[in-house]
């Protein structure tokens, strides 16, 4: 049996009480997805996922609260 690996995925999936699921690869500022990373991405969206990459914490909470209405659990 060989383990699956998880290299190229992205770090996060944020689900909410709905189970409305966003993938979000974070990165350092500046920086950009690797290639493996943007396959894997563009595999998730062509089956309907819903998959963002951000390199700014301040974006990446954004989409969250548009996607998941985090801000309306509060």
């Amino acid at each position: 049996m060989s383990p699956v690996s998880s290299r190229g995925w992205p770090d996060r999936v944020f689900i909410d009480p709905d189970g409305h699921h966003i993938y979000l690869e974070l990165k350092a500022p500046g920086k950009k997805p690797r290639k493996l990373q943007i396959y894997r991405m563009d595999c998730l969206k062509e089956r309907g996922v819903e998959v963002y990459w951000k390199n700014d914490l301040e974006e990446a909470m954004q989409i969250l609260d548009k996607n998941l209405g985090l801000d309306e659990h509060e």
